[in-house]
């Protein structure tokens, strides 16, 4: 099974819910390690797996007290990115 457009609908609810941004993060995360055949070409699927690994490193506003967490203004710029990276390979 195809899980694209699962994940796409994920990663958009990131950047446009934020009050439920932590939900789609963990559903995005959980579609990614949980499902070994996603059915997507090779590069899509490890430019999913290094998003999946480095929001391990976000924090909502007020958690960030370690430099090594990161907060909304770069998720929403990762999480951009690899949008119009899987836009652009269509």
């Amino acid at each position: 099974m195809i899980y694209r457009d699962k994940i796409m609908r994920e990663l958009r609810g990131v950047l446009e819910e934020p009050d439920r941004r932590l939900q789609h993060i963990k559903t995005f995360q959980r579609l990614i390690w949980e499902h070994e055949d996603l059915g997507l070409d090779p590069e899509e699927d490890e430019i999913y797996r290094d998003l999946t690994l480095d929001l391990d490193d976000y924090r909502s506003r007020g958690e960030l007290d370690d430099p090594v967490y990161y907060g909304d203004e770069r998720l929403e710029r990762n999480v951009q990115s690899v949008i119009l990276r899987m836009q652009m390979m269509e």
